[in-house]
């Protein structure tokens, strides 16, 4: 491989675009495919230079604007080929923010974006702009502590087990929490019949539902310490996305390949075999349990999103 370097961060936190950068490093260190990282949080500006001078094909994974605009900006003044992929949807910053973007989906050889609303905005801007999915296949997984699954498995003789997942407290341009907990909280608090699973790794989701003083009822359990979330969708009856902007969500992605009931809002296109709603207050989460068949979406996900990103790498060796 011609000098590629990866840039992007690695879990903690743990999150969808760091969990999608463990992965990709990992099969590619199974492919034998040579490369150098860059973690742009916990390395210095002045190891990055050095690597960005010596490589020629970059890929860089990050959910900032502002360092996806310098990046593009850099790689295009002196001619690399530059690959982004946009962890989440074009045009879901403030005014500024969107500019930035899209002047980075301009700069970029190739921009990947994850959904099909993405994807129509950066035509627009470079035609050499691609769809294509942030799953990767998980190689391998941390069993949970014994304590979380013995808590785990008790809801689930009591109730029907959903899960969701918020890597940190977020808002979106208008203010709203991004990833719908307190929502999920209000809907669940009033179910006798099901549980809620919230992954919360870095602690503050917990912290923050306490700071607004609501009531966490005894059939919701938050895990607020680092853990693999596939293991909580292993052990899970259906999965919930209650988000307000989005990209391909990687716990979708990874619901359906367990064959999980996925709900998920309606805000961006999503993969076939989602319960897709708008309204959660409306939304009756046993009438709807098991009546989509994701068993058909396993084929899916056997060509590998690994396998086109290595294509794309040999293209411009």
């Amino acid at each position: 491989m011609k000098r590629l370097l990866l840039i992007g961060t690695l879990p903690s936190p743990i999150g969808g675009v760091t969990i999608h950068t463990k992965r990709l490093i990992d099969y590619l260190k199974n492919e034998n495919i040579s490369f150098s990282f860059y973690d742009y949080k916990r390395q210095g500006w002045l190891t990055g230079l050095r690597l960005f001078f010596k490589s020629q094909i970059i890929h860089l994974h990050s959910s900032s604007p502002y360092l996806r605009f310098m990046t593009s900006f850099i790689g295009f003044f002196l001619n690399k080929t530059l690959i982004i992929t946009y962890h989440g949807n074009l045009l879901r910053f403030s005014k500024v923010g969107n500019l930035f973007d899209l002047l980075s989906v301009f700069f970029s050889n190739i921009p990947i974006v994850l959904n099909k609303s993405s994807l129509e905005v950066a035509k627009k801007y470079n035609q050499k702009s691609i769809l294509l999915s942030a799953f990767i296949i998980p190689s391998k997984t941390k069993k949970l502590p014994i304590s979380i699954y013995r808590k785990i498995n008790k809801l689930k003789e009591r109730h029907y087990l959903f899960c969701t997942n918020a890597f940190d407290v977020s808002f979106d341009k208008n203010g709203n929490e991004i990833y719908g907990i307190i929502p999920l909280l209000k809907k669940f608090s009033i179910q006798d019949k099901l549980s809620l699973i919230i992954s919360d790794p870095s602690g503050n989701y917990q912290k923050f539902i306490k700071e607004k003083k609501i009531r966490i009822n005894n059939n919701i359990l938050f895990i607020s310490q680092p853990h693999d979330f596939f293991e909580v969708l292993k052990l899970s009856d259906a999965f919930i996305r209650n988000t307000t902007t989005d990209g391909d969500s990687l716990s979708i992605n990874e619901a359906l390949y367990l064959n999980k009931t996925v709900f998920a809002t309606d805000i961006v296109s999503r993969p076939n075999g989602c319960v897709k709603y708008t309204d959660i207050d409306s939304l009756d989460f046993l009438k709807n349990l098991n009546s989509y068949s994701t068993s058909s979406n396993k084929n899916q996900y056997v060509y590998n999103t690994v396998n086109n990103l290595i294509k794309i790498y040999k293209k411009y060796e």
